[in-house]
């Protein structure tokens, strides 16, 4: 159930920042507001993946490396500019979602 719900979070992270990136190039005030949106979610994301690693259930050990890297970007986003830290979270957030299916999780 979590693993789904994880599963189905992280889809939903890759559409928002696809859409922020997308928006970055049009409207700069409302990007940052969908970006804020998909920063929301992807706290959640940590919270529902810590709490499938305390019910067991584990993934690959480059999944968890990649799916950090984002909180190691956060406080050098204001100099890289907007667009590229969306950017930058779509790629990691992409490898982390590929390198995260596995099947029976």
């Amino acid at each position: 159930m979590f693993s789904l719900f994880h599963h189905i979070l992280g889809g939903m992270l890759i559409i928002i920042y696809f859409l922020a990136f997308i928006l970055s190039f049009f409207h700069e005030k409302f990007s940052k507001s969908v970006r804020m949106v998909g920063d929301i979610l992807l706290f959640f994301q940590y919270i529902v993946g810590v709490g499938l690693l305390i019910m067991g259930l584990r993934n690959t050990h480059l999944h968890y490396a990649i799916a950090l890297l984002p909180i190691i970007l956060l406080p050098f986003s204001k100099k890289l500019g907007n667009r590229l830290t969306i950017f930058l979270f779509l790629v990691i957030i992409l490898i982390t979602y590929i390198t995260g299916m596995r099947i029976g999780l």
